[in-house]
């Protein structure tokens, strides 16, 4: 049974009001998130960077992975993957300890 004429108006009036609040609330929920990283990331430096870069390289082997044609034969050899994880390890706490350091 169709809604009566003199109803849609109505109708159309609240829905745009519903829709309105819900951008406003969800709005407001993306803001105070994003007040809340920056005072973690302003508190945390160290702690920031440090996640940034884990997640920096893991989206990288993941990409990687995706991307890469299915063979067997692996890109880098072990002993230069042997090399790079010295380096890193050597290089990163370093690096870290610039921005701990008070």
């Amino acid at each position: 049974m169709p809604a009566p004429q003199h109803r849609m108006p109505n109708l159309r009036q609240e829905t745009s009001r519903m829709a309105n609040s819900a951008e406003k609330s969800v709005s407001n929920a993306v803001t105070q998130a994003c007040d809340e990283v920056e005072n973690l990331v302003r508190d945390n430096p160290a702690s920031a960077a440090l996640v940034t870069f884990a997640v920096g390289v893991g989206l990288g082997v993941a990409l990687t992975a995706l991307m890469r044609p299915a063979r067997r034969q692996p890109m880098l050899s072990e002993s230069t993957w042997s090399h790079i994880r010295d380096a890193v390890s050597q290089a990163l706490p370093d690096a870290l300890a610039q921005y701990t350091r008070r």
